[in-house]
């Protein structure tokens, strides 16, 4: 989903949602308990936080792929490569070369689609809010988007930790 993918109808939509309303932090009787714009912070930087774990899971991911390689390789093939090649590496290559040691292209696409919207959240998310001149309505609909994409965020950092899981039960098998 493109950070633009939700646009000025949808809000409309959400305004009269009780779901969304719940979301955006109001009450049933239509009274916010809390600001929106306190709100799409905080899911801001839960998503931020969130895009790191998925770039240590995929780090550690690599790591230990990069570990079992040079076991299999058995001196037979130089390979030099560590979790400490990719340590300061950003999401989009760690996504490139997980893609290449892992099969579950779905995954893949997940993350990748996910990384283009981190690119937008991590430097531009927080503008809005910043600025001396707060659109509502655009912090409205962003929350409302970044609420649904978080929890795309977490599915697929779950998945992640389990390719992690099953690359570390197959070590131990072999």
């Amino acid at each position: 989903m493109s950070p633009s993918g939700l646009g000025r109808p949808f809000r409309r939509f959400a305004a009269t949602s009780p779901p969304q309303s719940r979301a955006l932090g109001e009450k049933p009787n239509g009274h916010k308990h809390m600001e929106v714009k306190q709100l799409y912070k905080d899911v801001v930087l839960r998503m931020l936080g969130k895009f790191q774990l998925l770039e240590f899971a995929l780090k550690q991911y690599i790591g230990l792929a990069y570990k079992m390689i040079q076991e299999l390789a058995d001196d037979k093939v130089p390979f030099h490569f560590s979790e400490k090649d990719v340590e300061n590496y950003p999401l989009e290559r760690l996504a490139n070369i997980f893609a290449k040691l892992n099969d579950n292209s779905d995954l893949s696409k997940k993350i990748n689609r996910l990384r283009e919207s981190r690119n937008h959240i991590a430097h531009k998310a927080l503008l809005l809010v910043t600025g001396r001149r707060l659109d509502r309505g655009e912090i409205e609909d962003r929350y409302i988007e970044f609420t649904m994409m978080e929890d795309e965020l977490t599915e697929c950092l779950g998945e992640v930790i389990d390719e992690l899981k099953s690359l570390s039960n197959s070590r131990k098998k072999a």
